[in-house]
């Protein structure tokens, strides 16, 4: 039996809360919900960063790509664009092809963005700061290979 962390204290799953995949997800659960008391503030969420940062890497991408990178639907992606206009993070604009809506950061967005980030700065050297470089980019690669790993898995799975 391992020893119980910080993270289980308060909770029992039966005996679930030892499994790693179990723990790996109770660990991301506080670390989000974390980050999302620190964006609260500005108006944002984890998720609704996410979206933003990945509309600044790719200016004037179509809401469908939006979709696609944050693993949504199409109906889901564009509700969320909506919401990001109506909070003055995110413009529309018509593209080439007049059946697609072309999303840019406003000025407001863009600095969003940036106390987004530094937030996550904040936070991640809270919750890794007693790691050295080393041992987080070692972590990092970790949890690269345990996402690959799943989604082969499931690929299998699916046939």
């Amino acid at each position: 039996m391992r020893k119980t962390s910080a993270v289980d204290l308060k909770r029992s799953f039966g005996g679930m809360e030892d499994r790693a995949g179990v723990r790996f997800g109770l660990a991301g659960s506080a670390f989000l919900d974390s980050y999302a008391s620190l964006l609260a503030p500005i108006g944002l969420t984890p998720s609704r960063v996410l979206a933003l940062g990945f509309i600044r890497a790719n200016p004037g991408c179509e809401q469908g790509a939006l979709g696609r990178a944050l693993g949504i639907r199409k109906a889901a992606a564009m509700g969320s664009a909506e919401r990001l206009e109506a909070d003055g993070f995110v413009e529309r604009r018509d593209a080439a092809d007049r059946r697609v809506r072309a999303l840019y950061l406003t000025p407001k967005g863009e600095s969003a963005c940036a106390e987004a980030e530094a937030m996550a700065t904040e936070l991640e050297k809270a919750a890794f700061g007693w790691m050295d470089q080393d041992e987080c980019e070692a972590l990092l690669d970790r949890i690269d290979e345990i996402a690959r790993r799943c989604v082969e898995w499931r690929d299998r799975q699916r046939g």
